[in-house]
């Protein structure tokens, strides 16, 4: 983005119309540090290892007892 502004009091206070570009910079911002998609990542991770971890760790059960 070429320009990246917080909104703050002062702005809002001074009269300041957001623009299309502060809106495309708040979106990337929140869709970069969202912690769902932190969550999403580490949820696949640990879904996968015991899934497949599984049968290693316990291999005279079956997979679904």
């Amino acid at each position: 983005m070429s320009r990246a502004r917080i909104f703050s009091k002062k702005t809002m206070l001074a009269g300041e119309v957001a623009t299309v570009d502060d809106c495309r910079y708040l979106v990337s911002w929140y869709r970069e540090t969202s912690l769902i998609n932190t969550y999403l990542i580490l949820g696949e991770f640990f879904f996968f290892f015991f899934f497949f971890s599984q049968e290693y760790f316990q291999p005279n059960l079956p997979l679904f007892p």
